[in-house]
């Protein structure tokens, strides 16, 4: 169950985006700002449990020993392969990861 924080953060300062991926701008409040200024700093102490699958994000959320897949995929690489960046799942389209390539 989310705080009424986490839920106002969903709302109004991510709105339907990756915490992992929102840009830093220059009209953010300054705590804001500085949250997401630490975020290389925690991301290493962040793991995730994928579950079902239903809530961790496949691209940004570090659920394997590599880190996080956006550090190794590109943007334009993600959409090739058919997915988004918002994708939760992997579908078990990807069958290996070596040497920075994934094979669909």
């Amino acid at each position: 169950m989310d705080s009424l924080w986490v839920k106002w953060i969903h709302t109004y300062r991510l709105r339907c985006r990756n915490f992992w991926d929102v840009p830093i701008r220059g009209n953010m409040s300054w705590s804001w700002r500085k949250i997401l200024q630490i975020r290389p700093l925690v991301r290493q102490f962040v793991w995730y449990n994928i579950g079902n699958g239903l809530k961790a994000s496949a691209w940004f959320d570090k659920w394997c020993s590599v880190g996080p897949l956006s550090l190794i995929v590109s943007s334009r690489d993600i959409h090739r392969a058919g997915f988004t960046s918002n994708s939760l799942e992997l579908d078990g389209r990807f069958k290996e990861l070596d040497n920075n390539h994934l094979a669909v």
